[in-house]
Order: C-alpha cells, then structure tokens, then sequence
C-alpha cells in the first residue's frame, strides 16, 4: 500500500510542468535600482506631449454643431398680461403714500428749522443793545454848549457834552462814531448829509455795558472854533446851533455776519426861550429836529 501511494505521488511530480523563472525582470529591475542609486542627482527626461489635432477639429466641429443645434431650437416666451389687477393698485398706491408723507415729513422738517431760526432772530432782537441819547426830567439830557471864538491866546475849542445810554439786555460793541456842531441861518437849514457819512470817522473798538450811560463830546465842525459873528448871531435869533452825529455798534453775540447798527440823532440848540408855562422863565435847551432819517435807529 505504501509502495503503491508513493509510485502514484511520482508520477503526479512528473505530469506537472516547470515553473518558468523571472530573471530578466529581476535583472532589469536590479540594473535600474543600480543605475538609480549611481546617478541619484540625474533628473528624468519628459516624455514629449503628442496632440492630436484630428481629434481637435472633431471637438470643434461637434461645438459648432451643438450651437447650431440650439441656435435651431425654437425659445419658449410666456405670455405676459399688461393689464393691472388690484395688487398692482394697491403697490402704486402704497409708493404714493410714502412719497407724500415723506414730503410731509420734510415740510414739517423745514418749518421747525425755520421756526427754530426765527426763534433764534427773536431772542436775538429781544437782547440787542440799544444806544440812544436818554431824556432827562424835561429834556433830552445834551448839556449847553461851550462856544469859543478863535480870539488870540485861546486854545480851547468849541463843544457840546451829551449821554448816550444802552438801553439794551446786552452789551455793545462800538465801532464807529461821529459827532459834530454845525450852524445854520433859520431852523429849516439842517447840516448836510454828510454829517452822516464816514468821511472824518473815528473808527472805535471798546465795549458798552448794558444799563450804563457814556458820555460823549461833539466838537464844532470843522477845526473846533466858530466865529464871533456867529455865536452873536445865534443869541439874537439870527443863526441856530445843530448836533448832528451816529454811533455804529454791533452786539457781542458770537455768530457770523453780525449785523451793524446805528443811531442817529439831530438836535438844534433853542437860546433863552420863553417858558410855554410861565412867560417870565426863560431856559435854553436842545430839541429832536430835523428830517426822519436823521433821528433813527436801527
């Protein structure tokens, strides 16, 4: 039994074929490792890139198909219905209303600055400064004249002394006066205009307190002496003495383009004038006379 199993096994052997060996592999691969190892800071050569070009224009020719294709295509367009329904309405109606309240609201906008500009003007004019000449306890407080005539040795000069007095909340800001004497041959001959101009100003920059009076100086115009003849003529009536003048000031709000104001005044001198109440009282004084736009203030 032995014998037989192990004649069977021999043969099995033999009927098997031979397994081939893989020397030229191993040898190539063995060659390679070595020639890698050999040359390690050799790099590999690319391989060149080949482009077909038929298969190229054959992508070409099928793009162009494929747009002509959709360029034959017919394109759906949906009907669209132009008439308004009542959402439509509704929409416009809404944009309508919000446009009107914003202009609403815009109106109300521009009457509050307004109103707040105006409020601001107002408390503005309540507060200003007020430069006037004050009234005494019969007249307006401008004090008698000193007439001196250019005798030999005089040195003084002719001159009126008045009050001016803010009657204003705030203080004021002078920038300008001019103040003169001035004659005439009747009460209808008022000084020039120029008395009102800024020809012979003094330009001034001091600052006048509210509820306080100053008093100013106005001399006879234009060297500050008047002749005898003159001052003999004005105590018979025959010649009659004017003050003329205005004072330019601003009030001291801090704010841009300020206004200027002015006060203007005109008096004429009345010499020993017979009392309304009592004829045996005689007084002289100074009275407002003059045109409107010589007595003003603003």
């Amino acid at each position: 039994m032995k014998i037989a199993s192990l004649f069977i096994v021999f043969l099995f052997l033999q009927a098997s074929p031979p397994t081939p060996r893989e020397t030229p592999e191993n040898s190539g691969q063995e060659s390679n490792n070595s020639q890698a190892q050999t040359a390690p800071d050799q790099k590999p050569t690319p391989e060149p890139v080949v482009i077909d070009s038929r298969a190229a224009e054959k992508s070409q020719e099928s793009g162009k198909k494929d747009a002509s294709q959709n360029e034959d295509r017919p394109v759906r367009v949906f009907p669209v219905d132009v008439n308004k329904n009542w959402p439509d309405y509704l929409y416009i109606f809404a944009n309508l209303l919000i446009a009107f309240a914003t202009l609403v609201i815009a109106g109300i906008a521009w009457k509050q600055a307004n109103a707040a500009v105006l409020s601001a003007q107002s408390v503005i004019s309540a507060e200003r400064p007020w430069l006037l000449i004050p009234l005494g306890d019969e007249f307006s407080e401008v004090y008698e004249p000193v007439l001196v005539a250019p005798l030999p040795g005089e040195i003084r000069k002719s001159y009126c002394t008045f009050k001016l007095e803010n009657f204003g909340r705030s203080p004021a800001k002078v920038i300008e006066q001019k103040v003169g004497l001035f004659t005439g041959i009747d009460v209808e001959s008022v000084p020039d205009a120029d008395a009102y101009n800024s020809d012979g100003a003094f330009p001034e920059d001091y600052t006048f307190p509210q509820n306080s009076t100053l008093p100013l100086q106005a001399t006879f115009a234009p060297n500050g002496y008047i002749a005898l003849h003159e001052i003999e003529e004005i105590m018979v009536y025959k010649r009659f003495l004017w003050l003329c003048g205005y004072c330019k000031y601003r009030d001291t709000f801090d704010r841009k383009d300020a206004p200027i104001y002015e006060s203007r005044f005109c008096y004429r001198w009345v010499y020993n004038a017979v009392s309304s109440t009592d004829i045996k009282i005689r007084k002289s004084f100074w009275i407002m006379a003059g045109p409107r736009e010589y007595n003003k203030a603003t």
